[in-house]
């Protein structure tokens, strides 16, 4: 059977939510694939798996291997002409599939649609997302930088499955923040893309988990060094694409921010550590030439704290 949308879910110790999220996928009429990838669950996820054994395919990693590993073992299991990503503790709209149907068939690279949260008390929030008909990856792009709400969930897109192999797109393993790393350049070298007024994806929010726990200081640094090796390999993937200028700025400076606007958060040691990195890596190569970007290139150069205070103006 030809399948329309492969689904992949990766699962770790979700055994409250995944019921949910199966059931959101199940009680639709459309040829789709479920490839559930357990990344090795201590909980009863696996049992909870084994109820629904004949409609989906269960993958098991070998050990624990984190989001991205298991994003893409699903992606190399998967046979749909798109494919979507969505996590394990969220759920689908109940007319998602049927609704995506009538864009297939144009072979859109990209399809975005909208995102809400939602709260266990029942609190809805729509994420804020720009509407366009079909256009270019790179006017994409600048719709999404200036609509000023981030973009980077991968789970609010369809992706046409043999674009991403072309491109052999793969999320960094190991590493925090993997969507940032991945999708502003998966919409850059999309050539056909289209941003739906439709709200398909409800991202979870725990209320009891919404006061958000302070991280470990550890895992806190760990997050903003990822955030600079996700830049590092920008540096070098962008400089390869080519773009018009106007993109580029928009791009260099939304990643160079991305980039900085944690730095307060660390230490003096390791903010020192961190602004010699930025400084060595030459961050400032990802803007183009012109008045104002070259006023924030120096500044990059001399200390990247500085460009923060320019950007604020």
């Amino acid at each position: 059977m030809m399948y329309k949308i492969s689904i992949i879910i990766p699962c770790f110790n979700v055994e409250k939510y995944i019921d949910r999220c199966l059931e959101s996928i199940l009680k639709q009429q459309y040829p789709y694939e479920i490839i559930v990838v357990n990344d090795c669950s201590t909980d009863n996820t696996l049992e909870v798996l084994d109820k629904y054994k004949k409609r989906i395919k269960i993958i098991s990693n070998e050990k624990n291997m984190g989001l991205s590993y298991t994003r893409n073992i699903g992606l190399e299991k998967a046979t749909g002409e798109y494919i979507w990503f969505v996590d394990a503790d969220d759920f689908i709209n109940d007319d998602a599939l049927e609704t995506f149907d009538k864009y297939l068939n144009n072979q859109y690279d990209l399809i975005g649609f909208k995102i809400q949260k939602i709260w266990d008390n029942n609190d809805i929030k729509v994420v804020n997302s720009p509407v366009f008909s079909e256009t270019t990856g790179e006017k994409a792009l600048i719709n999404y930088i200036l609509n000023k709400e981030t973009f980077e969930p991968s789970v609010s897109y369809l992706y046409r499955r043999e674009f991403w192999l072309e491109n052999d797109f793969k999320f960094s393993v190991g590493l925090f923040h993997e969507d940032f790393g991945l999708t502003p350049l998966v919409i850059l070298k999309a050539k056909k893309v289209i941003a739906l007024d439709y709200i398909a994806y409800n991202y979870y929010q725990s209320n009891s988990e919404s006061i958000m726990r302070a991280d470990s200081y550890d895992k806190m640094r760990k997050k903003i060094f990822d955030v600079f090796i996700h830049c590092a390999n920008y540096v070098e993937k962008i400089e390869e694409i080519n773009m018009n200028d106007y993109v580029k700025s928009l791009l260099g400076n939304y990643i160079i921010f991305t980039c900085l606007r944690d730095i307060n958060k660390l230490n003096e040691e390791d903010t020192a550590k961190y602004i010699k990195q930025v400084q060595e890596l030459k961050i400032y190569r990802l803007l183009p030439n012109g008045l104002k970007n070259n006023i924030k290139k120096m500044s990059l150069r001399i200390n990247p704290l500085i460009y923060l205070k320019i950007r604020s103006k």
